[in-house]
């Protein structure tokens, strides 16, 4: 280590130069005692073509040496880059795996290691943007829902809705049937609703799905088939489980106030659903923002 640490003194950015100036002494000092030897010993004066063809050599050589030390050294190089890549860009790399020496078993180690983390990250993520019992998003996972605001085709609307009654249902039933509920409400939700729709439980049981529908009047129809799925699936006691729901329009606003402020509306208009009798949809006629 202690070469290494002297070569970086002046070399300290590149691997290739540290290892050319070890060749290079260690094959010029004998190369310079031998020519040494030969002049000394020599009373005639050495032909200049021998010092040239001598010199001559000597770059060449040093030249080649140089080339196939930086070609040699590429699966470090490449090793490097990789790590520097994924942690700067959380690039993945493609590092061969076949090679059996140690610059082999470096770019082997290396892929692995960056792979091994890309699970890592990924798995903490999902686990990270998941509602553990119901496998619907939570909040932190509604950072998908942005890209809805920028869809021009079709009109993204928001639909927020919870269980009528719900903390009767666990101060009844106890909390493992109050579980089983929110599970069989994310089912229902799912069968309701198309993979491209995103669906989130927001806390306790308040739920959430934001969708894209033809026109504005579909999200009352989405909704309303939510819940007769609810109530048709989801049961407690022999009686059906119903939920009241507001429906809100998401303003396509390139900004990430989008979310929260259909949040907003959609709540308010889930307010004025509760207060009219539970168990039914209302929708906010909130008038709509100009697209930005």
């Amino acid at each position: 280590m202690r070469l290494y640490q002297a070569l970086d003194t002046c070399f300290p950015r590149s691997l290739s130069m540290k290892m050319f100036m070890v060749a290079f002494v260690g094959t010029h000092v004998p190369l310079i005692a031998a020519v040494a030897f030969v002049l000394l010993d020599r009373d005639e004066p050495v032909p200049v073509a021998f010092l040239v063809t001598l010199l001559l050599a000597t770059v060449v050589g040093s030249v080649v040496t140089m080339a196939g030390l930086r070609f040699l050294l590429r699966p470090v190089i490449w090793a490097s880059r990789a790590m520097e890549s994924y942690a700067d860009r959380r690039q993945l790399p493609r590092l061969p795996r076949h090679f059996q020496d140690e610059a082999g078993i470096l770019m082997r180690h290396t892929q692995s290691m960056i792979e091994h983390a890309e699970r890592t990250i990924t798995q903490t993520e999902q686990l990270a943007s998941r509602d553990p019992l119901t496998g619907l998003l939570n909040r932190r996972g509604l950072r998908s829902v942005e890209a809805f605001t920028r869809v021009v085709e079709k009109v993204p609307i928001v639909i927020l809705f919870d269980l009528d009654h719900f903390k009767s249902i666990n101060d009844t039933h106890g909390h493992d049937v109050g579980d089983r509920v929110l599970v069989g409400v994310a089912h229902a939700i799912r069968v309701s609703t198309r993979p491209e729709d995103v669906s989130a439980r927001l806390g306790g049981d308040e739920f959430v799905v934001f969708a894209l529908v033809e026109a504005f009047e579909d999200g009352a129809g989405l909704a309303q088939r939510i819940s007769e799925e609810i109530a048709r699936t989801v049961r407690v006691a022999g009686r059906a489980v119903t939920i009241s729901a507001g429906v809100a329009k998401m303003h396509r606003r390139h900004d990430k106030d989008a979310i929260e402020d259909a949040i907003v509306r959609a709540d308010r208009a889930l307010y004025l659903s509760k207060r009219n009798g539970r168990g039914r949809v209302h929708v906010d006629e909130g008038e709509d923002e100009v697209v930005a």
